[in-house]
C-alpha cells in the first residue's frame, strides 16, 4: 500500500458541479448549499479540484490544508462565491488558484506569517459580467476585502501577491 495516500484524505472526492453534495472518501457532506467547509485533515486541495464549479456562498479552508493547487477554484464566476476563509498557513499556493472568481467580495485569513503567492492567483480575464460589465485582470484586487489578523497588516503588504490588495484590514481572530 502506497503510504502517501494515508497523508491526503483529499484523495478520494467526488462532487456535483452545483455543490449540493458532496463524497470525501466515501462520507456525505452537505451544507445547504451555502458553505462548502473542507473537511479538517486535508491537506491540499488539487490541481483544477473545484475549478469551473457553481460555487457555495462561502468556501472554508481548514488550518490542516498547506497547499493550494494551481486552478483549484478556477471560472468560480457565478455572484454566489462572496466569502473566503482560509483558516491556516498555505505554504504553496498554485498559479491561478482563484481565477476569475470576481464575486469573492471578502478573504478571512487566519495566518500570522504569510507565504507569498503568484501575482495571479485572484485575477480575472477581462470578463464581461452582467450586469456589472467589464472587470478587468486586477478587479478583485482593488475590489476585494482582505480582512488579515490584528497585527499582520503589514506582513500581508509586503509579502508578494498579497502586495496588490488594495483594501487590507486586520480584524481579531479570537472573536
Amino acid at each position: 500500500r502506497d503510504a502517501s495516500l494515508d497523508s491526503n484524505p483529499f484523495q478520494d472526492y467526488i462532487f456535483n458541479r452545483a455543490f449540493t453534495w458532496m463524497l470525501v472518501n466515501g462520507n456525505y457532506v452537505h451544507d445547504g448549499n451555502r458553505v462548502l467547509c473542507i473537511p479538517d485533515g486535508i491537506t491540499e486541495v488539487k490541481a483544477n479540484a473545484f475549478a469551473n464549479a457553481d460555487p457555495t456562498e462561502t468556501v472554508i479552508i481548514p488550518a490542516t490544508v498547506t497547499k493550494i493547487g494551481t486552478n483549484a477554484f478556477r471560472n468560480s464566476v457565478t455572484n454566489r462565491f462572496h466569502t473566503l476563509i482560509i483558516k491556516g498557513h498555505i505554504e504553496e499556493m498554485g498559479e491561478l488558484a482563484f481565477y476569475n472568481c470576481p464575486f469573492i467580495s471578502t478573504i478571512y485569513m487566519e495566518d500570522e506569517n504569510p507565504s507569498a503567492i503568484p501575482e495571479n492567483t485572484f485575477s480575472n480575464s477581462n470578463l464581461y459580467i452582467s450586469p456589472v460589465g467589464s472587470l478587468s485582470a486586477d478587479y478583485n484586487y482593488k475590489h476585494t476585502k482582505l480582512m488579515v489578523p490584528t497585527g499582520t497588516k503589514a506582513k500581508y503588504e509586503s509579502t508578494g501577491g498579497w502586495t496588490l490588495f488594495e483594501n487590507i484590514e486586520e480584524y481579531d481572530v479570537a472573536a
